[in-house]
């Protein structure tokens, strides 16, 4: 027993003095400034890596050549997180918990995540049976639950080869455009294969009995009327005025003449005339004045403006008076070279002789 306790406080003593040494320690640090510190010091834990670097602050009561404080830096690799957390637990008490660790290592503390929850439900679904397939058939198993979770399995099951005989019922009577019907497979063989339709469209009729009075007897005579339909018109817009009138077509949506689909409407219209001579120059074949209006620039020199403006605009919308325009004004710069550099010219060598 004596043993035991000596080994236990030996090795009390050793980690006492390993703590120690990692926190108190005679020799020197460097400061940020890389000067060499002596003293008796005593150092903090290194602070996160970044940018590189790290830093911790050490203190001393004995230093010779540093203040104390001092921080001391060193280069380092920055640690990046790398977080996993495990499967959410089971919901309790309508809490569930997962742990999430730092598979990186980087001193990073463990914790614990939780959120509320429901406690799940299951909702079952079976499909029908396949038909039977080297001695088995399947069918699936869905599985929702309310915790958003869905699984699907197969089943199983032997089997020797059934085929169905599928007995069907009399069509039910016409409402709201369809018919159905009850098929069942007298053969139980638990498929849906070739199983003929139960439900069809169809057009309602009405049926009305009406008894005509005789001299002896009574008669009933039964007719089939056909349900009225209402035509259901879809017009386009109006389209353009000519000689006072303008048509739109329509088409019955519900086609209840096959024959005649589209139709036309028309009605009265009147063209608006826009004016386009207010312009206060007498280029719409005015007389004196502007479209009906005063006209105070009317001179000559606007007429005769306006008169080669018109014709500019009406040259530039012809090819074949842009070509002979282009023609005209060649041969006019032409003639003006000529008379200008060699008449003149010539007429001076004249007079000089």
């Amino acid at each position: 027993m004596q043993e035991f306790v000596l080994i236990f406080l030996l090795v009390v003593t050793i980690g006492i003095i390993a703590v120690q040494t990692n926190s108190h320690f005679t020799g020197f640090v460097v400061n940020s400034e890389g000067q060499e510190c002596d003293g008796t010091w005593s150092c903090g834990d290194w602070n996160i890596c970044t940018n590189s670097n790290q830093t911790r602050e050490c203190v001393s009561n004995n230093s010779l050549n540093c203040t104390s404080p001092i921080i001391e830096s060193q280069s380092c690799v920055a640690c990046s997180e790398n977080w996993t957390c495990s499967e959410w637990g089971t919901c309790t008490d309508s809490n569930q918990t997962r742990t999430c660790t730092d598979s990186a290592l980087c001193n990073s503390t463990n914790y614990t995540e939780s959120q509320s929850c429901t406690t799940c439900t299951e909702n079952l679904s079976y499909s029908d049976w396949s038909s039977c397939s080297n001695g088995n058939k399947t069918r699936t198993l869905t599985n929702v639950s309310s915790c958003g979770g869905t699984t699907t399995t197969t089943e199983y099951h032997s089997c020797t080869a059934c085929t169905p005989n599928w007995d069907c019922g009399n069509w039910s009577t016409c409402s709201n455009g369809n018919q159905t019907r009850t098929c069942t497979d007298s053969n139980s063989c638990g498929t849906s294969v070739n199983k003929p339709s139960i439900k069809k469209e169809c057009t309602s009729s009405t049926t009305v009995t009406t008894t005509t009075p005789l001299t002896t007897t009574n008669t009933q005579v039964t007719a089939e009327i056909t349900p009225v339909c209402t035509p259901s018109l879809q017009c386009g817009d109006w389209q353009e005025c000519i000689n006072g009138t303008q048509i739109r077509i329509c088409t019955d949506t519900n086609t209840c003449n096959p024959e005649e689909v589209a139709s036309t409407e028309s009605q009265a219209c009147v063209v608006e005339i826009k004016e386009t001579c207010t312009d206060k120059i007498k280029n719409q074949g005015e007389t004196g004045v502007d479209c009906g209006g005063s006209c105070k620039k009317c001179g000559l020199f606007t007429i005769v403006g306006s008169a080669i403006s018109g014709t500019f605009n009406s040259v530039l919308k012809d090819k074949t008076k842009i070509m002979i325009f282009s023609g005209v004004l060649f041969i006019l710069i032409a003639g003006f070279v000529y008379h200008r550099f060699f008449f003149r010219k010539k007429k001076k060598f004249k007079l000089k002789k």
